[in-house]
Parts: C-alpha cells; structure tokens; sequence
C-alpha cells in the first residue's frame, strides 16, 4: 500500500489553466496530500476543495503555503511560521501519526536564518517521530545543483548544509530532470524533499520525482511512499568488541577516507551514516549473530 503527497510552487493557483494542471496532476498520480506553495490569492477552501477533490486544510500565516489532503486524513497545525508550515497528519493507513513540514522560503540568506532556526527546533520537537520536510527552499546544495552562474553563494549553500545536519535530515534522491526551477538561462534545484531518520518507521520505500514544469517555472514534486509491512529495526548500537578484532582499524580508515560528495556538516553526516551501514555488515559477517553462536554454544555445554 502506498500514500502519494505533492508540492508545487504554482506561481499563482487563480488562473483556471493552473488549477487545471493541478487537478490532472492530483488525479493521474492518485495524490493523498498536496501543498502549493505562492498561491498569489486568497484561500476559497469550498471552492478549492471542490476544483481539486482534496479538502482544503489549512495555510500559513501569510498566506504562501496551502495544504490539501484526503478527506479522510486529519491535519492538525503544529507549527506556523512565514516560511514553513508544520502539520501532524493522522489517517487510518498510518500505524502512527507522520509530521510534514511544507516550505517557502525567502529569496535573500538572512530572510532564511530564521527558517533554518525554526526547522533546528522542529527537528527538536519531532525527534524521534516520522518526519518529512519538503518545498522551495530557494538555495541548493551543491555547485552542480545549478547551470548558467557563477555567482558565489557558497555561505548561503553552507547554511543550509549545517540546517540539514543539525536536523539529521537525508535527501533520498529524485528521478525525472535535475533542476526544479528555470528562468532566463539559469537553471537550479531549489525545490526538494527531505527526510527524517524515522521515516522509514512507518514507510520501507520514498521515491521522489521532479514532475516537468507546466504553468510555473518551478518543477512540481511528486513524492510515492510505500508503507511498510516490517517490524522496525533496533537502533545502531556500538560493540566493543569490534575494536579488538585484527581488521577493524584499517576496515574503518578505508570506509572513512572515501570521497562523499558532500562538505561541512552534511560531509561528516554522510560518512558517519556509511561507517555504521558498514559496520552492520561486516559485523554479520565477522562474529555472525551473537546471541545464536552464545545460545548454541550453551547447548554444547549442556550436552557435555
């Protein structure tokens, strides 16, 4: 079973060719949950709930960010901000509630100081639930998230690395085209979803797909999440007993050294989420399971 979301920034829900994209998006891809973002008018929740065949929920404060979902779902406002609005949506599909935090942000790097504090204290208050943050952000990550500049933003790219380690959220990749959003033969990926450490609590898979851009110049996001069927796994837990092992030095000095792509936080994020992933193999493969080796060996001692 599987629960579909979107966001798009839509540059103005008004026009009828806008609300008729949207409506053809929400039908073909069976959307549950859908956020639009820069609206440019002023919420009709009647009128919308009918053109779209979501219920119209709830908006941020200053009127930039909508939320749509199921009639059946229920979305409670836990957070309202000028640049993200943060819900709890409870549904009977849901073994637990999730959290969404849907964002706009703003155009210059100290206009988005106090989305990175909010989100830090989001993360705060979420810790340990499914969480998911997604919209425009109005910066990227990387160099190669951008096409025709060369303007230098690395410390507006730097805050918004240590906003996304501080809040141990991961980008789960996309399909479809690399940049979200185009104007003027500048192409960027501004528009993106990331994750919590529990979301996959309550969903094994997350795909996330840059839909192509119609009525806007912002790519919408598609977001298909397979719940899971799985008894969630223990948490990561340190062994001694590994540092005594005659490889685990070097093992862990090669895993290390590997180039991530990423800088800053997000760097040391990266590497330290793969040295762990790593450890949990190479621990299977070399001491196995511990607890069977030590109940077997017990059973040899009886039988002796």
């Amino acid at each position: 079973m599987s629960s579909h979301f979107m966001i798009w920034n839509a540059q103005g829900i008004a026009n009828a060719t806008t609300q008729g994209s949207f409506k053809n998006m929400i039908d073909m891809y069976s959307v549950l949950f859908a956020a639009v973002l820069e609206p440019q008018t002023e919420p009709q929740p009647s009128f919308f709930s009918r053109r779209f065949g979501l219920q119209f929920r709830c908006s941020n404060t200053n009127g930039k960010i909508w939320i749509f979902s199921h009639r059946d779902w229920q979305v409670d406002v836990i957070d309202d901000s000028e640049q993200v609005l943060h819900v709890r949506v409870t549904a009977a599909l849901f073994p637990t509630p999730i959290f969404l935090s849907v964002v706009y942000a703003k155009c210059s790097r100290e206009g988005r100081y106090d989305l990175w504090n909010k989100l830090r204290d989001i993360s705060l208050a979420t810790d340990g639930a499914p969480w998911l943050v997604g919209g425009d952000f109005n910066i990227f990550l990387l160099e190669e998230e951008r096409r025709g500049s060369t303007t230098d933003r690395h410390g507006e790219m730097m805050d918004f690395a240590d906003a996304v380690a501080d809040c141990q959220l991961l980008d789960p990749g996309f399909d479809g085209p690399p940049f979200t959003w185009t104007r003027s033969g500048l192409w960027e990926r501004l528009d993106r979803v990331l994750l919590g450490e529990h979301w996959t609590t309550v969903f094994a898979a997350t795909r996330v797909t840059h839909l192509p851009r119609i009525s806007s110049d912002h790519a919408p996001l598609l977001v298909r999440c397979q719940l899971t069927t799985q008894i969630p796994r223990p948490s990561f837990r340190f062994q001694n007993m590994w540092v005594r092992h005659h490889t685990f030095r070097d093992e862990i000095t090669r895993v290390w050294a590997a180039e991530t792509g990423f800088f800053g936080m997000l760097n040391l994020q990266f590497k330290l989420s793969r040295v762990k992933n790593f450890l949990k193999g190479w621990n299977r493969e070399v001491f196995g399971n511990i607890f069977e080796r030590l109940r077997d060996a017990e059973e040899a001692v009886t039988v002796a």
